[in-house]
C-alpha cells in the first residue's frame, strides 16, 4: 500500500510530534520541522505530497513558506493548521493556493479526511 508523505511544520515541537504520531497510525509516512527553513531542506530532500504548516513559525510566517513551497514544487499540497486566525488570514492563504484553513484543536478523523481528500488528485512519486 502506498504512504503519502506528509510535512507536518509547527513551532510547537510536542504538537508536532503527536500529530505526526497519530497520522503514521492511519499509514500517512510523516515528517516534522519546528521552523521554516528546516522544513525548506526536508522539502527538498523527501518531496512530501502535503504540508501542514502552522500560520506563526519562527523564522518566517506560513503566509512566506507556503509561496516558497508552491515555488520549489507547485503539486505539494497545503494545508495550513494555526491556533492563531482571522478571516482576512484565511482568505489570503486560501488564495495563496491552501488546500484548507484549520483551526487548533482539529478533530483527528476531520483532518485526516481533508488530507485524503486532498491527496486523491495527487501524482504518486
Amino acid at each position: 500500500m502506498f504512504n503519502y508523505k506528509i510535512l507536518i511544520v509547527d513551532d510547537e515541537k510536542d504538537f508536532a510530534l503527536t500529530l505526526s504520531e497519530r497520522l503514521s497510525l492511519r499509514n500517512f509516512d510523516c515528517i516534522i520541522a519546528t521552523c521554516a527553513s528546516d522544513a525548506l531542506s526536508l522539502i527538498r530532500s523527501h518531496h512530501p505530497d502535503l504540508a501542514i504548516l502552522d500560520l506563526r513559525l519562527e523564522d518566517m510566517s506560513g503566509k512566506e513558506l507556503i509561496s516558497e513551497i508552491q515555488n520549489f514544487d507547485p503539486n505539494i499540497k497545503v494545508i495550513f493548521l494555526t491556533g492563531h486566525t482571522s478571516e482576512e488570514e484565511r482568505k489570503e492563504c486560501l488564495q495563496k493556493g491552501a488546500v484548507d484553513y484549520l483551526l487548533k484543536p482539529i478533530e483527528l478523523r476531520k483532518l485526516v479526511k481533508i488530507i485524503n481528500d486532498a491527496l486523491e488528485v495527487v501524482p504518486h512519486h
